[in-house]
């Protein structure tokens, strides 16, 4: 797809922008608001896009350059912040600490958009879908106002140490406005739904039923400690169809963005056995294959090394049929 290319003068930028405001108009129209009503929200929406970029900090002005820079060099580099480092660890590991609560930036409010099972926000009884956080307070400090807040910075401010507790001040509009605080001890959150699951599927074809299983993966996860691997958690699923059994698996990578190469070489090496899966190339030449169990060439000492990771035996899992679904975004290690 070709990118949109820039505006060249003033006048084709004020056009553009006109359009764009337009289209956001008639979208909050057809959703059913009045015109004056959009029309304010559009307004917010700038001033708070203005203030986005006032106050920047230098912090996030290095970060941005930094990111523009690795994707000058090339549309599948990125480079992380801290933040943004964290927030991969957190979808890698499939864990944070925290109160248990996705949470999305609506017209300058913080909304909690989902509870998730077994965190601290669900098990208060108290929170709901579309709550609006309005405050946050630490452990004996006062309440400080999050509306209009970057929704990052609040969520900075919610996640902490294991074992301590936050303060939010909370906005609930149903029939009637009410306001109430609810404190939260922060906790470790285990975000399961991320997990590797399996479904089964039958169709029929010439007269015969067949059964398959289908393998949801939504990244390739797993920690360095080896209390969270996609890997074990695939091959554990290939042993539970093996014993419905099933006529074929469908390995479904349609929503996976990538993640850890290594977990995605050991599962790999589940389906089409020992020996060399992929293999990276420096830029001084120098090549690393990456391999599950015997079979990879030797590491001359030179320009090629082998990295061989612990293999099980394949045959004692799955030999049937296997179709794997892609899409666009399958990216990085899934490719």
């Amino acid at each position: 797809m070709d990118k949109r290319p820039h505006v060249k003068t003033a006048a084709e930028k004020q056009e553009l922008l006109r359009k764009v405001v337009q289209f956001q108009i008639e979208n909050a129209l057809l959703s059913g608001i009045d015109l004056a009503e959009a029309r304010k929200q559009q307004i917010h929406k700038s001033e708070l896009q203005t203030m986005r970029v006032v106050e920047r900090s230098p912090d996030k002005l290095i970060t941005t350059a930094a990111k523009a820079f690795a994707l000058a060099l090339d549309p599948h580099t990125n480079y992380l912040s801290p933040e943004n480092f964290a927030d991969f660890q957190i979808q890698m590991q499939l864990s944070l600490v925290g109160i248990g609560a996705v949470l999305t930036s609506d017209n300058g409010f913080t909304v909690i958009e989902e509870l998730i099972p077994g965190g601290g926000a669900e098990q208060s009884g108290l929170l709901k879908p579309k709550d609006k956080i309005i405050a946050v307070a630490q452990e004996g400090e006062k309440p400080v106002n999050v509306i209009d807040m970057d929704l990052r910075d609040v969520v900075r401010m919610i996640r902490g140490k294991k074992g301590t507790q936050v303060t939010l001040t909370i906005l609930r509009q149903a029939q009637r406005t009410h306001r109430f605080d609810i404190t939260i001890t922060r906790d470790k959150v285990d975000i399961k739904e991320q997990e590797a699951k399996i479904h089964y599927e039958t169709r029929t074809a010439g007269g015969r039923p067949y059964r398959f299983g289908v393998i949801d993966l939504p990244s390739f996860y797993g920690d360095e400690r080896g209390k969270k691997s996609c890997y074990e958690d695939v091959k554990k699923l290939l042993a539970e169809a093996g014993r419905q059994p099933v006529d074929g698996i469908v390995l479904d990578l349609s929503r996976n963005g990538g993640g850890l190469l290594g977990e995605a070489v050991r599962i790999a090496g589940l389906f089409i056995g020992r020996g060399g899966i992929v293999a990276t190339r420096e830029s001084n030449g120098r090549v690393t294959i990456l391999a599950v169990g015997p079979g990879a060439p030797e590491a001359d000492g030179y320009n090629l090394d082998v990295m061989t990771l612990p293999a099980d035996d394949s045959r004692e899992l799955y030999t049937g049929p296997l179709v794997i679904l892609t899409s666009r975004m399958s990216a990085s290690a899934s490719e």
